[in-house]
């Protein structure tokens, strides 16, 4: 998948099935989408919208724990999670977006690699 990903021509030079493996990518992508969206539905309200609000702090999650590290967005999601819950249980409900991407924007700021320090290339 990387290497498709990065050179279709040297892919396919390599004998590998770039068609299919963009396929099978996108085949992967969909299934967790599904799998995401079957884990969220009891939890939420569902509706058309949904995906705007778990965007948003997913995307909030990758940049604190450090956009481009898989381990950094894990830790940072989790480190969403649990500052919204606590924002939510000791200060007011009604704060708790606030703070996350107060937290987020404060990141962006000082910290731009995020928690793990992912490198950030130039081009």
């Amino acid at each position: 998948m990387r290497a498709a990903a990065q050179s279709k021509t040297a892919a396919s030079c390599m004998g590998i099935n770039v068609n299919r493996t963009i396929g099978i990518t996108y085949g992967i992508a969909a299934a967790l989408a599904c799998l995401g969206g079957v884990l969220v539905a009891p939890t939420m309200y569902v509706s058309y919208q949904l995906g705007n609000n778990l965007s948003a702090k997913s995307f909030a999650g990758a940049v604190i724990g450090g956009y481009g590290n898989i381990y950094g967005a894990i830790v940072g999601s989790l480190v969403i999670g649990l500052l919204e819950t606590f924002v939510a249980g000791y200060v007011s409900s009604a704060y708790k977006e606030f703070i996350v991407y107060g937290v987020m924007i404060l990141f962006m700021i000082f910290k731009p690699s995020g928690i793990f320090n992912a490198k950030v290339y130039d081009i």
